[in-house]
């Protein structure tokens, strides 16, 4: 970078900390704890273990909040791109559900 460009970057960042100084208190107090819970692990590690942990808490949170008729649509999805008489390595689902009728006294799977 140039003199002129890290002069720039300086000023943007100085303003920003000014505007946000309870969350850089708040960053740092976080920063700090994350560091004594996880010694070995580097800064960069430490960001990107809790990044993915808030992205991992908000996909929960989406897959909860999803209304059930779109998790019946979810549902239909997978069926109908993976019916239940397509074999995996270990069968196939339809088999597996008549064997279990079968064996329960069931007639219908």
């Amino acid at each position: 970078m140039t003199k002129r460009m890290d002069s720039a970057v300086a000023a943007r960042h100085t303003r920003a900390v000014d505007h946000h100084p309870a969350e850089t208190a708040t960053t740092e107090d976080l920063l700090a704890e994350a560091r004594s819970v996880l010694p070995d692990r580097s800064d960069p590690e430490i960001l990107a273990a809790g990044l993915r942990s808030l992205i991992a808490a908000h996909r929960l949170e989406q897959q909860r909040l999803a209304s059930p008729a779109e998790i019946d649509r979810q549902y239909e999805r997978a069926y109908t791109e993976h019916p239940l008489d397509e074999p995996d390595e270990w069968g196939d689902l339809a088999s597996f559900a008549r064997a279990i009728a079968a064996s329960t006294g069931r007639s219908d799977p």
